[in-house]
């Protein structure tokens, strides 16, 4: 509940006045949605012969159609919530549990099993290919090539 002190404001434009104002918010808690709202609104007038006298008594509140569409948002934002907070990393953990087991029982199987002949073969060099990543050198190149349509004695250089 919120009370705006007794505070000086026009009761109407160029009519002096005093301004009162309570406000009462029912909020559901784990949503923060308001729910119901309540304002209680009193003006009075300042000075003169109606001084203090209440000029305007408004009571403002949540008609039941709002009160209900508020309810039911607050339900539909709590259900929201929980899934969020609960199942999904629920599900989330179980999913990666699955996959870890698989992981392991996917490398346990591999390690236990013997190579193929295949698969030997594949994994050891052969000694004419060398290391890893060796390229044997280039045949060279003969510098005096016959350029396409020419004489086979003509023996220019082509171009680079």
């Amino acid at each position: 509940m919120a009370v705006t002190p007794k505070t000086e404001q026009d009761v109407f434009k160029g009519v002096p006045g005093y301004y009162v104002d309570t406000r009462t918010v029912w909020i559901d808690p784990v949503t923060g949605t308001i729910v119901k709202g309540n304002e209680h609104q009193v003006r009075s007038f300042r000075g003169g012969d109606l001084d203090g006298k209440t000029a305007v008594d408004l009571n403002l509140t949540f008609d039941d159609a709002t009160v209900k569409y508020q309810t039911h948002k607050a339900k539909d934002g709590r259900k929201q919530i929980a899934l969020a907070s609960f199942w999904l990393p629920l599900v989330s953990l179980i999913v990666g549990a699955l996959a870890l087991v698989g992981a392991v029982l996917l490398l346990g199987r591999r390690d236990r099993e013997p190579p193929d002949e295949a698969d030997a073969s594949q994994s050891q060099p052969d000694p004419e290919q060398g290391p890893p990543g060796f390229a044997p050198p280039q045949q060279p190149v003969p510098a005096n090539v016959t350029s396409p349509g020419g004489s086979a004695g003509d023996s220019r250089p082509l171009p680079p």
